[in-house]
């Protein structure tokens, strides 16, 4: 214990995110360590927990009061305004008192003064402890009322705006929606038609971070530089410019974040609470705004990724840059293996020696090199270009849609109790007319077969290969059809050129499934 004295006082401030807008750190901090002076003492420390609920947080688990709290000897005292910021909970209120009880600890509110040493004290302490979780247990159900209000409205409430999104007024005049963020849906646009063309999730990711596309924090913070330097009459700088080279090494894309992007429902634009997405009185979703992706778009998305979702494939990197593009004249894979003296492209079969293959050989580097001015003399100039499907006027996928809308109306009626009294009767009815007429009306429609879609990216095929890795190269090869057959050995000594066969299909660069091709063969 210290001396007897003076002592060690610790400054008790808490926050919650929108329950106590009106008791500011600030006010707390100086109230506090007023209290701390007329009494004589000396402040330690001041624990101060932001954006932290007193009804479901411990004092015990939190990030500073807690720390204190495992380290009794430290100090003497805990100052606090009021007992709603020591925490709005009577159990644990209940549990720091005889905690502080066993170690010899004085708890000193400001507002009540209550001295809890006294029996009367403490009785007043548990029931204002007691109304601070009564309190708290209605400031939590307004706002789960305010925000299933919202919800139902299509409202924005607070709270992070997914990445390609940003806040506008409500069209009712009345608070705010979303729509598409002009800097970032155009990136989350390009990352939807590039995973659906097939391109893989970490091609698209080296290729953002090669092209220094911001993240979602970068553009947060960017935005805010850009608000600073505004103020000081400065100019906005770019994402590069922001990452130091620290965080060019942390920062970036990564797949796992992408993918959560990609897989979420805020692509849609949809008002949903976790698994729960709100609809409209036609039994479809409500939606806060126009949407990056269109339904069917976002259907083929969540299909693409299905597609790709094997575990044993997932960031794998290639086993070689050229894999599947070069062959033997054999038929088999030509796999990329170093030697003793060089890295070369070998037949598998033939260095098996399997069947009657000759056993082709040529040296990596060399014919890496050569794909590379051949392909970007053929398309290095020309609009790089996505083939995408166009799902023509099939409907059956707003049709599993509606279907699965009245599977849910009928469960939450028929097995969740809702629709209840005659305004739920209603409710219940209209809704189920709105989309069994839909339903029909669907069924009914014209149909028309998918096709293929080409869709430009605003870059060139040269300006992309130029800017990344030979994992999208490697894709982009295969895209245009790309083939390529060896002959002979390299301990032949015929040069590659007498030896190779270049075939190019060349259907992504010129939106054409027709094909071309470039021979040289001996």
């Amino acid at each position: 214990m210290a001396d007897a004295q003076v002592k060690r006082a610790v400054s008790v401030v808490r926050l919650s995110s929108y329950t106590d807008v009106t008791t500011s750190p600030t006010t707390q901090s100086g109230n506090n360590e007023a209290e701390i002076t007329r009494r004589g003492m000396i402040q330690v420390g001041e624990a101060m927990d932001l954006d932290v609920s007193g009804s479901k947080v411990s004092p015990f688990d939190r990030p500073q009061l807690g720390a204190w709290l495992r380290n009794p000897h430290l100090f003497d005292a805990l100052v606090f305004r009021s007992i709603d910021r020591l925490c709005r909970n009577l159990k644990d209120f209940v549990t720091l008192l005889e905690w502080a009880e066993e170690n010899g600890k004085q708890l000193i509110c400001l507002n009540p003064d209550i001295d809890f040493s006294s029996m009367i004290g403490k009785v007043i302490a548990f029931i204002l402890a007691a109304f601070a979780e009564m309190e708290g247990k209605a400031i939590g159900d307004r706002v789960r009322g305010a925000r299933t209000h919202m919800r139902k409205v299509a409202r924005w409430g607070a709270g992070r705006v997914s990445y390609g999104y940003r806040t506008c007024p409500h069209p009712d005049g009345v608070g705010y929606a979303l729509e598409p963020d002009p800097e970032t849906a155009p990136i989350i646009r390009e990352a939807v038609l590039r995973v659906i063309a097939g391109e893989p999730m970490l091609s698209v990711v080296r290729l953002f971070n090669d092209r220094c596309i911001p993240t979602g924090q970068e553009v947060a913070r960017n935005r805010r530089a850009e608000k600073a330097n505004k103020k000081r009459g400065g100019k906005k700088k770019s994402a590069e410019e922001l990452r130091s080279d620290d965080d060019r090494r942390r920062a970036g894309w990564a797949v796992p974040a992408l993918r959560r992007i990609l897989r979420s429902e805020s692509l849609r634009n949809v008002v949903h609470s976790g698994e729960v997405i709100e609809r409209d009185e036609d039994g479809m979703p409500l939606r806060y705004g126009e949407s990056i992706v269109t339904d069917q778009e976002f259907r083929d998305l969540q299909a693409a990724i299905a597609k790709r979702a094997d575990p044993d494939r997932a960031g794998r990197p290639p086993q070689a840059a050229l894999l599947g593009i070069l062959w033997c004249v054999c038929g088999d894979r030509m796999y990329r293996t170093p030697s003793k003296d060089h890295v070369a492209y070998r037949c598998k079969a033939g260095y098996e020696g399997r069947g009657v293959c000759p056993g082709a050989s040529v040296h990596a580097a060399e014919v890496e090199e050569y794909v590379e001015r051949e392909f970007l003399a053929l398309t290095g100039d020309l609009p790089l270009l996505l083939r995408t499907v166009d799902p023509g006027e099939d409907h059956s996928g707003e049709i599993v849609e509606v279907e699965a809308a009245i599977d849910d109306l009928t469960r939450d009626r028929y097995e969740g109790g809702l629709f209840k009294g005659e305004k739920g009767e209603t409710r219940y009815r209209t809704m189920m007319t709105n989309l069994e007429t839909r339903l029909t009306s669907l069924h009914a429609a014209p149909r028309r077969p998918a096709g293929v879609k080409w869709v430009s990216t605003g870059v060139t095929y040269r300006q992309e290969w130029q800017s990344t890795s030979w994992t999208t190269r490697r894709e982009r090869l295969r895209e245009n059809g790309v083939r390529i057959e060896i002959s002979g050995k390299i301990s032949d000594g015929v040069p590659m050129l007498d030896r190779i066969r270049f075939d190019h299909r060349k259907p992504a660069a010129t939106g054409s499934d027709e094909p071309m091709a470039l021979e040289h063969w001996a």
